[in-house]
């Protein structure tokens, strides 16, 4: 359905979308999702370096802890950890042809980090603001809405 929602905004002219609809599945069960047999990808996980954060054009969505910022100009990854809980920031991003995968601020609350990619032109990239417990390998509620931007 989101798929659907994001396509239909791209039609519609709006270059930004944030749905409003809670997400589906808990954190737990949304990690095993994986893309069909007929994906080329693999899951992509990536620890961010750090900078100073994100400058010129950029989308940002944010929940308890983390800030998460894609710059379409150059296919650029910011992660922002906002909270010194013991938890990393992440973003969980996801594309509209079968790539995901996620970048992490490993560092402490106040850094950024930036997560170089290449994304397809003209794909959506579908992301949310998380944060991760590298102790036990599990994901940290609340993870933030969805938010999609043409890349």
């Amino acid at each position: 359905m989101i798929s659907r929602i994001v396509k239909g905004a791209a039609a519609t002219g709006f270059g930004l979308l944030m749905a409003a609809a809670p997400m589906v599945a808990p954190i737990a069960q949304a990690k095993t999702v994986t893309p069909g047999p007929e994906s080329a990808y693999h899951y992509e996980w990536q620890n961010g370096v750090r900078t100073s954060g994100p400058t010129g054009t950029y989308h940002c969505i944010s929940t308890t802890g983390s800030t998460a910022c894609y710059k379409p100009y150059g296919d650029k990854i910011y992660v922002k950890d906002t909270k010194a809980d013991g938890y990393s920031a992440v973003m969980r991003w996801y594309t509209d042809y079968g790539r995901w995968g996620t970048c992490r601020n490993p560092y402490k609350a106040g850094t950024w980090v930036v997560c170089d990619k290449d994304f397809a032109e003209g794909s959506w990239l579908n992301f949310r603001a998380s944060r991760y417990d590298g102790d036990t390998g599990k994901w940290v509620n609340p993870e933030s809405d969805l938010m999609a931007a043409t890349t």
